[in-house]
């Protein structure tokens, strides 16, 4: 498998669109990648206000970036409701997000084109 983005491209992608959003942390970024944590089950563990929900998130988001997957093929498994829900909200909206990023940069090619 051959990553068109990296962690950190797809993070500038989300912050194109939402610039509260930051690049991951020299932590997240191994398991977000491929090159560190193939397609496989993975478990993340940590203490409470670590990242681990963003981490998923990204991991999601980075993998559908790349085509890895599609959304709908994705489980992630949490100890609550709470956390279920959280991270069910911050995929649908980096989702949202990263499909607005998509269509600017489509905008901008066909800007560039024409001009």
């Amino acid at each position: 498998m051959i990553e068109k983005y990296s962690p950190d491209q797809v993070a500038e992608m989300i912050i194109s669109i939402d610039p509260t959003f930051h690049l991951p942390s020299d932590e997240q970024r191994p398991i977000i990648s491929i090159h560190d944590n193939p397609l496989e089950p993975a478990v993340v563990i940590a203490g409470a206000g670590s990242g681990k929900t963003e981490t998923m998130a990204s991991r999601v988001i980075y993998l559908v970036a790349n085509g890895f997957v599609k959304p709908d093929e994705i489980l992630g498994l949490t100890f609550t409701r709470k956390a279920a829900g959280e991270l069910s909200a911050r995929i649908r909206k980096r989702l949202r997000q990263l499909q607005l990023a998509n269509h600017y940069k489509q905008c901008w090619i066909v800007l560039i084109t024409v001009c």
